[in-house]
């Protein structure tokens, strides 16, 4: 009876071994393979946003760099109502097919719509504008006989002002002048311009411009001197501003979309840098 009882204890214990063995083994290779399908898919995740996003990216860039007049007329056409599936027209679709002769069964293409922005909200045209940096409003069409400009330093540490220039459809300077706060420094000189009105809900301070030939208008140019500005042009009768393209990147793999991802890019009208408004006003050549 002891010599069993010694047989029947030295196999439980080698049964014993074999199943922790096993459940070790077992633990690291459910572990292996979790890490390397977790790897898997964040290799093929990381691959179809870039692929998705190269695509809207694309389609974005091609219709950026048309002329203002193709823009234009793609309004009327890129509208965005291609129905449901959407089938837009040819000129608003950009394709980018599988590489490898084929062997790549998944597709890029790019549907894009196309529209004018002038207003960025309910109240105002809103912009920012660089410390020195200029900033062109279309006016053209505009018949009020005055607008209010609304700015905030975007740095409260750094007051700013600004500067504007108006002129007539012509090309020939209507008014220029400027609004102060009275807290920019030295070497910013904003001595003779008018002073401000105050703020608003949105904007610290606010200034309305004025004095123009009325329905003679064609931009309204403004300088931040001394800082960084927020800018609200308070109106929404402002015309046309440039133009708003919607990129929207497809993946399709036969004939079904498996991801999507959108661009959107404003794209101005064209304007003349800063220095044009001295170099042509300058009595020296520039140096």
């Amino acid at each position: 009876m002891t010599n069993f009882k010694k047989e029947i204890k030295e196999t439980g214990q080698a049964l014993l071994f074999v199943v922790v063995a096993m459940t070790i083994a077992l633990a690291v290779g459910v572990s292996v393979s979790v890490r390397s399908l977790s790897s898997i898919s964040r290799v093929s995740g990381t691959d179809t946003f870039s692929r998705v996003s190269a695509a809207a990216e694309g389609g974005a860039e091609q219709f950026v760099v048309k002329t203002i007049q193709e823009l234009a007329d793609l309004t009327g056409t890129c509208t965005g109502s291609y129905g449901d599936p959407p089938s837009p027209p040819a000129e608003c679709l950009v394709t980018f097919p599988g590489t490898l002769d084929n062997a790549d069964p998944i597709n890029a293409q790019t549907i894009l719509t196309v529209s004018t922005f002038n207003t960025t909200s309910d109240t105002s045209y809103d912009l920012v504008i660089r410390k020195d940096s200029l900033a062109e409003i279309n006016m053209e069409g505009y018949d009020a006989s005055s607008v209010q400009v609304c700015w905030s330093p975007i740095d409260a540490n750094k007051p700013s002002d600004l500067y504007y220039v108006i002129y007539k459809t012509d090309g020939t300077l209507d008014t220029k002048g400027g609004v102060t706060t009275g807290d920019v420094p030295s070497p910013y000189e904003t001595n003779g311009f008018d002073d401000d009105e105050g703020g608003n809900g949105t904007f610290t301070y606010c200034y309305t411009v004025d004095g123009y030939s009325t329905g003679n208008v064609k931009r309204l140019r403004i300088v931040s001197l001394g800082g960084d500005s927020s800018v609200g042009i308070m109106t929404t009768d402002l015309p046309t501003q440039g133009y708003k393209i919607v990129s929207r990147g497809e993946l399709t793999e036969n004939g079904n979309i498996t991801a999507t991802r959108e661009v959107t890019v404003y794209r101005s009208l064209p304007y003349l840098p800063g220095v044009f408004d001295a170099g042509i006003y300058t009595l020296n050549a520039l140096q």
